[in-house]
């Protein structure tokens, strides 16, 4: 009967990130799509390539919506963004999703 430990060896795909992540602190986040005129969404997470958001309406996984970052200046970037996985969060209507930006 062996004692042999068994040692966690991460696999090919344990981290499906291929870079770190370069975090964002955006002053503030508004965000829109065809259907919804501009409102405020909370941020949970921002970074380079994408974004953990709460939407104040519904969304949906392959939505495109935009969204515009400010710092604490004024200075506004707003990019494209497709919804790559959503959860609800309760009957209010809001909706935890998260984001990838749109290469132009």
């Amino acid at each position: 009967m062996s004692t042999q430990q068994y040692q966690y060896q991460p696999g090919p795909f344990s981290n499906r990130r291929r870079q770190a992540r370069e975090k964002v602190t955006p002053a503030s986040v508004r965000c829109w799509s065809r259907s919804e005129s501009p409102a405020e969404a909370v941020v949970i997470e921002v970074d380079t390539k994408g974004a953990r958001l709460i939407f104040p309406w519904r969304v949906v996984q392959g939505q495109e919506v935009s969204v515009s970052f400010s710092n604490g200046v004024g200075l506004y970037r707003t990019e494209r963004a497709r919804i790559a996985w959503t959860q609800d969060m309760d009957a209010s209507g809001k909706t935890i999703a998260g984001l990838y930006y749109r290469v132009a």
